[in-house]
């Protein structure tokens, strides 16, 4: 499974966040054991400077004023023992830190002329199962042979320090993740300009270009898409003109042809002629009609879709034909309604030609609206449904315009459909082709 955001803002935002949790964690660790071992030898000299001064009071006083003065000596962090109260040797030890505490100690007290000294831990063990050195013993054997022990807590403040480094770290990286997402907006907006005038472009001919701003390879970028949107404009209409041009030529023989055909003196003759003449002049007007189609040129407006379809059914009606409407009585749609309006009478049309009976409905769904367009008629293979759109072919094959006709109509509804950045297909109403046929038209909503 793929844990990686699909943004590219969301996958800055989880490598950021990813890479932070380690920088922070690998801190804390590297933090902790330098404070922890700074601040405990550090502590350990503070508090052997307030044994010094506490040892150069007790030498000079008698045994019994020593002990009244331990007994009532108070200090949240000093206690003093003495006598019987003094700790066996095999209940504590000593490490490198209580060595050079105790050569502290030596140094400092030898003015005293006290020299027996000692600095080690009681022996225990805390949590994390390692030797307990919140506290250290400190044993002083003054010159009439009496002992007293020093008991001090050492004051842990590496957790403090962790927390402020901590802290401020997490400022740091808060500030580097909000400018990285900022930064990382900025660079992906022309991506979705990019986008937007893809999606425009394909939709509309003459889509405006985009602006040919910002840094090199966006500019860059930006010029080489408008220059290929500028020669595919050029391509298609070029083409456009030539095929509106080659039909409208075409008019000038088909008419002394037909000139000619009126007087052959076989009748027969005459009238298969005048047949295959009439034909080639549908599809010639239907090419030329296509060609100069002004549907990419004519502006999008607000119309309403549903009373557009009630009217073209209710014409048919008018007609005699059986056009039905099932909808919502008003629906807006911003479309070009002229191109628009040619979609659904080409679609109605086909199936009143064919079937005899039409039912047009239209739902609006949460980002699309759906015409579907169902008859009575005969379906058509599967395998037909993509050709039916391809220009001037017909799956009636007697090639009568009568019944036939040009083969352009479905051709330039998907021309219209897709401009409108829709789609149109078809399917037969069910498994028996001679259930009818349904054209479903989808319009995307923005």
């Amino acid at each position: 499974m793929n844990i990686m955001p699909r943004s590219i803002v969301g996958r800055t935002a989880w490598v950021l966040t990813i890479g932070f949790v380690i920088v922070i964690s690998g801190s804390v660790l590297v933090s902790s054991a330098i404070i922890r071992s700074e601040s405990h030898e550090g502590n350990l000299i503070e508090v052997a400077t307030k044994i010094i001064m506490m040892t150069s009071i007790l030498k000079n006083m008698s045994t019994d004023n020593r002990i009244s003065v331990i007994d009532n000596f108070q200090d949240k962090n000093i206690k003093i023992l003495h006598d019987d109260r003094i700790l066996p040797e095999a209940g504590i030890i000593d490490d490198w830190g209580t060595r050079k505490v105790q050569r502290h100690l030596q140094s400092h007290m030898a003015s005293l002329g006290l020299q027996d000294i000692r600095v080690t831990h009681p022996k225990r063990i805390d949590s994390d199962g390692l030797p307990d050195k919140s506290q250290i013993i400190i044993s002083v054997i003054f010159q009439d042979g009496k002992e007293i022990q020093f008991v001090a807590n050492s004051p842990h403040r590496h957790f403090q320090m962790i927390m402020y480094i901590l802290l401020i770290t997490t400022f740091i990286i808060a500030g580097i993740y909000i400018l990285s997402m900022v930064v990382t907006r900025q660079i992906i907006k022309p991506l979705k300009q990019f986008s937007k005038a893809s999606t425009r472009f394909s939709m509309d001919l003459f889509a405006p270009a985009l602006d040919e701003t910002g840094p090199v390879e966006i500019k860059g970028a930006a010029i080489a898409f408008n220059t290929m949107q500028d020669r595919i404009r050029r391509f298609v209409n070029e083409r456009m003109q030539m095929i509106a041009a080659i039909s409208h030529d075409l008019r000038t023989p088909l008419t002394r042809l037909r000139l000619r055909a009126e007087s052959i003196d076989n009748n027969i003759l005459q009238k298969k002629s005048l047949r295959d003449i009439a034909e080639m002049q549908s599809m010639l007007d239907s090419t030329l009609s296509f060609a100069r189609d002004d549907a990419s040129t004519e502006a999008r407006t607000i119309v309403d879709l549903a009373t557009l379809i009630k009217s073209i059914c209710d014409d048919e009606s008018d007609s005699g034909n059986k056009a039905q409407y099932n909808g919502p009585e008003h629906l807006n749609y911003n479309c070009k309604p002229i191109a628009m309006r040619r979609v659904i009478n080409n679609i109605i049309g086909n199936a009143i030609k064919y079937a005899g009976e039409v039912c047009v409905s239209l739902t609006s769904q949460s980002n699309n609206i759906l015409i579907e367009v169902s008859d009575n008629g005969t379906g058509i293979p599967d395998d037909q449904f993509e050709n039916v759109f391809t220009p001037f072919y017909r799956i009636e094959a007697s090639r009568n315009r009568e019944t036939g006709g040009s083969g352009l109509g479905l051709t330039v509804a998907k021309t219209i459909v897709r401009a409108h950045g829709g789609d149109i297909s078809i399917k037969n109403s069910s498994k028996d082709l001679a259930k009818g046929l349904t054209v479903n038209i989808s319009l995307p909503l923005f």
